[in-house]
């Protein structure tokens, strides 16, 4: 069983995780940003991939922001 100290400092850690989902949403987004800012119209495998890259931060970040809003309420 966890005493009560334990549980207080538990929360503390939780809350710091759901917000470092926040902080981690805003960074894929600015990383995906940034990468079809240098790549959106380039041709090559590079440009693709890199492309390909940024969509996946974007979904990335949707997921965090959703795990943020559903876990922010409960602490």
């Amino acid at each position: 069983m966890a005493r009560a100290m334990n549980v207080s400092k538990r929360v503390t850690a939780a809350k710091a995780i759901v917000a470092k989902t926040l902080t981690s949403a805003q960074r894929a987004d600015r990383m995906a940003e940034e990468l079809m800012t240098s790549f959106g119209e380039m041709p090559t495998p590079e440009g693709k991939e890199a492309r390909d890259l940024a969509r996946q931060l974007t979904k990335l970040s949707g997921n965090l922001k959703k795990t943020n809003a559903a876990f922010a309420k409960a602490f």
